[in-house]
């Protein structure tokens, strides 16, 4: 999982020019136009997971050894990504949010665990794989029920995941602290910083998202 999380972050960060305006739109614009949200999401899903996927192929490796060509492909995979996300748009709500939600509290507990010096107990993994997919099914079935609110909480966890990467990237070489995202678990400080700037990411788009609009009057 640490491995995965490390790849995502590089990745993210490697193509920061796609993934700063889709991190912002999937935390700020998503109140505004879910399905489109899920299509952006597909995108940054394509160009993040599928596409190294891809390249990794020993098949593909040497035809993405020029840079152009690599470039246009993981455009092209991203967009085709965004377009079966946004076909299939309410065939994986049920999906994403199980996927999604256990993948995130997987990350917390695993945090909490390491945190409090628990990560040794008889079966601690067992239990936090088990407590993780517990949770991703309650939000599986919420979000079947809620498919539009899904849509809107799915992007703001995404946007603020992808933009505190990229603000700690920043932050990083502002202050010529090394970032490492291979290794990025091994830095404790830099884990908190992280975490810190996802939630305040998280709550700032939260709000903006689900504040209530006031309406004009019509009548005195």
């Amino acid at each position: 999982m640490e491995n995965v999380i490390g790849g995502f972050l590089k990745v993210v960060i490697d193509n920061w020019y796609f993934s700063l305006p889709a991190a912002l739109f999937l935390m700020f614009a998503s109140r505004y136009v879910e399905n489109i949200a899920f299509a952006v999401l597909g995108f940054i899903l394509g160009i993040n997971f599928v596409f190294p996927f891809l390249a990794s192929l020993e098949a593909l490796k040497e035809y993405l050894s020029n840079e152009n060509v690599k470039m246009v492909v993981m455009v092209a995979v991203g967009v085709l990504t965004a377009v079966v996300i946004y076909v299939l748009y309410k065939y994986l709500v049920f999906l994403a949010a199980f996927v999604t939600i256990s993948f995130l509290a997987y990350y917390v507990i695993n945090f909490m665990t390491n945190s409090f010096g628990i990560q040794n107990v008889q079966y601690m993994n067992w239990i936090t794989l088990g407590l993780s997919a517990f949770v991703g099914m309650l939000a599986g079935l919420t979000a079947y029920r809620r498919e539009r609110d899904f849509a809107k909480i799915l992007s703001i966890l995404v946007g603020a995941a992808v933009f505190s990467a990229l603000v700690l990237w920043y932050l990083s070489g502002l202050f010529n602290v090394e970032f490492n995202p291979e290794n990025f678990f091994e830095n404790k400080s830099m884990v908190f910083f992280y975490v810190s700037l996802f939630l305040l990411f998280l709550f700032i788009a939260a709000w903006f998202t689900f504040r209530k609009v006031s309406s004009p009057k019509t009548e005195r």
